[in-house]
């Protein structure tokens, strides 16, 4: 029987359903820039938890109201992130960005993994206003970027993705660093709260990256109308997946 060039994938890059799931691995605190700054996870822990919603209330109060609210508020974490045995092996996984002279929690991050599709999605990071424009962090950055990556990989997730705010270059330029690619710019992708009353709609920039053989596991060929072609080839996406045209 002849294969469909579409979706003919070679046998030997199939995944199996029987694999194990990707899972959150262990992250062992380092502390970086001659110990000015630690990069961790986020503690099952009371004082912890309202640090941590302080900074997002702080940093980024656009969340209000938006899907992932509940960020804002610490009386909800342990529906976020689990309890106990399960704290941080569930959907969701935090990184804290913590200034040891402070002693205070100044940014952090939170992902999300859907499982059964083995992908994660960067869902928000940000850094307290009062942190922001200095040299100092945007190292610290860049190496959270570095370390963060080696934790999706760990993860063995075959794809991630992020929606990056389009209003500012930080987050777009530390996943270049990285290795993720720009899939295209969408305007209006979600809300945020300029207000209790009020809300816009914000655009964002679409970045990805395959990790762990992902990319072996997709379809070498695409059936795509001009006007997607046009943005494939602009970015030229994983150099395995060619697009074809359209049959007229």
């Amino acid at each position: 029987m002849k294969k469909n060039p579409f979706t003919y994938i070679p046998e030997e890059h199939y995944g199996s359903f029987s694999d194990p799931l990707p899972a959150w691995p262990d992250f062992t605190p380092l502390k970086l820039l001659n110990d000015k700054y630690t990069l961790r996870l986020l503690r099952e822990d009371v004082k912890d938890f309202i640090f941590f919603s302080r900074f997002w209330n702080d940093s980024y109060p656009d969340l209000y109201g938006g899907i992932i609210n509940d960020i804002l508020h610490p009386e909800y974490y342990q529906r976020l992130f689990g309890q106990r045995e399960n704290f941080l092996k569930g959907f969701y996984s935090a990184f804290v960005f913590e200034d040891n002279m402070a002693e205070t929690i100044f940014g952090g991050s939170l992902t999300f993994m859907d499982f059964t599709n083995r992908t994660a999605q960067a869902v928000l990071l940000a850094v307290s206003p009062s942190y922001r424009h200095k040299y100092d962090i945007g190292k610290f950055l860049y190496l959270y970027s570095e370390h963060y990556d080696r934790f999706l990989e760990a993860s063995g997730v075959e794809y991630a993705w992020v929606a990056a705010v389009a209003n500012h270059r930080v987050t777009q330029k530390m996943l270049k660093h990285i290795g993720y690619k720009v899939r295209g710019v969408v305007p209006g992708m979600g809300i945020s709260s300029i207000s209790k009353v009020h809300y816009r709609r914000e655009n964002y920039v679409y970045m990805d990256k395959f990790y762990n053989q992902g990319c072996k596991r997709t379809p070498q060929k695409m059936d795509l109308i001009p006007d997607a072609r046009k943005i494939f080839e602009a970015g030229r996406g994983e150099p395995r997946v060619r697009p074809v045209k359209s049959e007229k």
